[in-house]
This record gives structure tokens, C-alpha cells and sequence, in this order.
């Protein structure tokens, strides 16, 4: 989340470690994040984890992100997709502009 409030979006990051979440973890797990809000302009990305899962590249995580203009999109598009592997260019489908990529 460092690198998409840093680099990427500039937004404001809200972190939640388990001790803070009702539910109960094993004592040394209580100081980890659980769970994770960016706050960028008018939108956000939320994101968690629970503990004992092991953490993959390649495990088929995404991020969506609803952007109501088209040009505001497409300049968060390309701030995200910076170092990553473009998989789809950024592109206007009838159901709203989105784009496909591999993280780093």
C-alpha cells in the first residue's frame, strides 16, 4: 500500500492492526495489519489480509478502482501501472473505462 500512496496516488493511508479488528488472532499476530484504507481525492482502495496465508504474486489479486471521468482515469491508470507488466493499454468498454495489468 506504501507504493500506491507514495508513487502512484498520493492519497492518505489508514492502517488497522488485528488487536484493533474483533477478531481473535493468535497472540503474535496481534501487532499485523489486518486491514488497509488509501483515501485519494474522492475515492479509495481497501485491502486485508488474515493471518497464516501465505502471500503470492500470482494468486489472482486485483485492485479496481470506479473513476468517473474518463482523462482522471486514465492519469491514475498510468501512475499505477508504472514498473508494473501491462497486460491491456487503458480502454473505454461500454460498462466503463478500465484496464487488465500484472503488479510488480
Amino acid at each position: 500500500m506504501s507504493f500506491y500512496k507514495e508513487e502512484a496516488l498520493n492519497g492518505k493511508l489508514k492502517l488497522m492492526n488485528f488487536e484493533g479488528a474483533a477478531v481473535h488472532v493468535a497472540e503474535e499476530h496481534k501487532n499485523r495489519i489486518v486491514h488497509a484504507t488509501l483515501n485519494f481525492g474522492k475515492y479509495y482502495i481497501m485491502a486485508s489480509i488474515m493471518p497464516d496465508q501465505p502471500v503470492n504474486c500470482d494468486n489472482g489479486n486485483s485492485i479496481s478502482i470506479a473513476i468517473a471521468k474518463i482523462e482522471e482515469g486514465e492519469q491514475y491508470f498510468n501512475n499505477l501501472s508504472g514498473g508494473g507488466i501491462m497486460i491491456m493499454p487503458y480502454y473505454y468498454f461500454f460498462f466503463g473505462a478500465q484496464n487488465l495489468r500484472l503488479d510488480r
